[in-house]
């Protein structure tokens, strides 16, 4: 390819851009990046960099269990067999009946709750925090899953499709209006994400 056309191509590029024309968000399944990036405008390497896992998910999938992680600048999180079934346990209660990734998103709205400064900073004392769940409220934390433990381990290595969310509640069920004055992140599933 030519100089000139080389450098055409990267102008109409920026145009686009500039343009704002890109704001629309892919959310194909099954697809790879290089499969995407032609059809929908985007470059392959800012895709890539905007996908690169978090610090915290590089920390916590070098961390074995029984190990703290650091989350935030004054805060860790212990990641002991207990506080890892006790989290897949809420997350069974909770979300059973949700996709993976809803219950990704319970399990990270408990960890979102640890590094922010406003809640208890450990899994257990989040969970166990007076009138949060009611699954702890009402006693009836569930046996975890495969599926839930999975989850758990997914969002302890730093997934988070909840934008940072710190509740969650199901408008078909929840009694709580509180709820519906929070700023909506996501609905994944039945779940409505807020912060």
């Amino acid at each position: 390819m030519k100089k000139g056309t080389i450098i055409s191509a990267m102008l109409a590029l920026c145009i686009v851009f500039a343009s704002g024309k890109m704001a629309e968000a892919y959310t194909g399944e099954g697809d790879t990046l290089w499969g995407i990036t032609p059809t929908h405008g985007a470059l392959y390497d800012q895709i890539i960099k905007e996908r690169k896992p978090s610090k915290l998910h590089k920390k916590i999938k070098k961390t074995k269990i029984g190990k703290s992680v650091t989350v935030s600048k004054n805060k860790s999180i212990h990641i002991s067999k207990k506080e890892l079934h006790l989290l897949a346990s809420l997350i069974e209660s909770e979300a059973s009946g949700e996709s993976f990734k809803g219950k990704v998103g319970v399990g990270a709205v408990v960890l979102n709750r640890v590094k922010n400064k406003k809640f208890p900073d450990s899994i257990s004392a989040v969970i166990y925090e007076p009138g949060q769940f009611t699954p702890v409220m009402t006693g009836s934390l569930k046996k975890p899953s495969k599926e839930s433990i999975k989850a758990a381990k997914k969002a302890l290595g730093g997934y988070d499709d909840t934008h940072d969310a710190l509740f969650y509640y199901n408008k078909r069920t929840a009694t709580n209006h509180w709820l519906d004055s929070r700023p909506v992140t996501v609905v994944i599933g039945n779940h409505t994400f807020t912060k």
